[in-house]
């Protein structure tokens, strides 16, 4: 091709480039006659127009919508820890900066609007935060991983990634995930790899989980004579079930609260709850105790704290209450709360802002009364 040729096409091109954004600069000037929340939604599907004729449409932050908080959801095998200071800081940086990245997710069912985190968990509670959800018309930026990387070895491998450079990682939990890989058919090789974890790391996350499971492919000396005896008797080397990994099934969001269902094998299932991304003492034997010690720290804990509870075992409702009669204290009947609650999850926060002390004017509060409008009260 003649240069001559090159410069006339390069002269087309630009002209059509330069067409396109006048184009585009008068119909995106049409935006400002839409309310905000449909002008977002409209942005949003203008960038999913957009990508596939973008040439970087295969990198995952090519397209960033802005989706309701309702929305997006947290995972149930992020093992990494954020400490408070370092939650202040980010709610900080948020606050002052801006979101300057967005919450890496995926997406089960592309009919479904609910997105997963894979990065960005802490981030996503910052987002939901009180001082925060306003500014942000109540939606979190979000980016969504490549389609082909969304069996749940890959999302597990790719927040791992993304968290190794930052935060702290609980070994307990990495080591749970290590195990759930190895179960799923992965080896160390593939696990390193995908992880960024030298042999030896994976070898010892692997004793952490104490499972015999782990070991079932390993080739052991034959000089190594196992003592039949060795379990036998009073029983008090034997593992107990205590000694087992806790399973987290699933994180439910309820307005600042995070709630994990908690399994330990020959034991009843629990609940232990984050506020803001911070774990808060104790555990809880169902989802209606766990709201109400929710209800307790929204409060101000003034008839006790959470904390006095610890290590008296999974929590139920009745417990709660016990321990402020206890205290010669008088107990609320849940029946009997004054107002008109959205809903049972309202109902049980409010409930556990009185019975922890609390004095929120739950009757001035217009009907019915929500959730959000008992932490704001609160």
């Amino acid at each position: 091709m003649s240069a001559e040729q090159t410069g006339l096409d390069q002269i087309l091109a630009d002209q059509t480039a330069e067409g396109i954004l006048q184009q585009g600069a008068d119909l995106f000037a049409r935006l400002e006659e839409l309310p905000d929340e449909q002008r977002i939604d409209t942005i949003n599907a203008l960038k999913l127009l957009l990508r596939p004729h973008s040439p970087m449409r295969d990198q995952p932050v090519d397209c960033v919508i802005w989706v309701p908080t309702a929305q997006v959801h947290g995972n149930d095998y992020n093992p990494n820890f954020v400490a408070a200071p370092e939650m202040e800081l980010l709610k900080l940086s948020i606050e002052s900066d801006g979101f300057t990245q967005p919450i890496v997710t995926w997406r089960e069912d592309p009919d479904q609007e609910r997105y997963e985190v894979v990065d960005g968990f802490h981030r996503h509670l910052v987002g939901r935060s009180e001082g925060l959800a306003g500014a942000l018309h109540g939606r979190l930026p979000v980016t969504v991983i490549r389609p082909d990387r969304t069996d749940r070895s890959d999302r597990q491998a790719s927040t791992i990634r993304h968290n190794r450079a930052r935060g702290e990682h609980v070994v307990e939990p990495m080591s749970e995930m290590v195990r759930d890989l190895h179960l799923r058919g992965k080896n160390d090789e593939w696990i390193g790899r995908e992880l960024g974890m030298d042999p030896d790391e994976v070898l010892r996350l692997r004793q952490v989980s104490s499972l015999a499971a782990l070991y079932s492919t390993e080739d052991f000396s034959a000089g190594w004579e196992p003592d039949p005896d060795a379990f036998t008797g009073t029983g008090d080397q034997s593992p107990s079930p205590s000694q087992t990994p806790p399973r987290l099934q699933g994180a439910e969001t309820i307005g600042r609260l995070t709630a994990y269902r908690v399994e330990l094998p020959e034991q009843p299932a629990s609940y232990t709850i984050a506020l803001d991304g911070q774990f808060l003492p104790g555990s809880y034997a169902d989802r209606a105790a766990a709201l109400v010690a929710y209800g307790v720290v929204l409060g101000g804990e003034n008839h006790f704290r959470l904390d006095d509870l610890r290590d008296s075992g999974p929590t139920a409702v009745t417990d709660l209450e016990n321990h402020v009669r206890s205290k010669g204290l008088s107990v609320p009947e849940l029946a009997d709360l004054p107002g008109d609650f959205a809903d049972d999850d309202a109902r049980l926060v409010a409930y556990g802002t009185l019975l922890g002390g609390g004095t929120p004017n739950l009757t001035a509060l217009p009907a019915p009364v929500t959730l959000t409008a008992i932490e704001a009260a609160a």
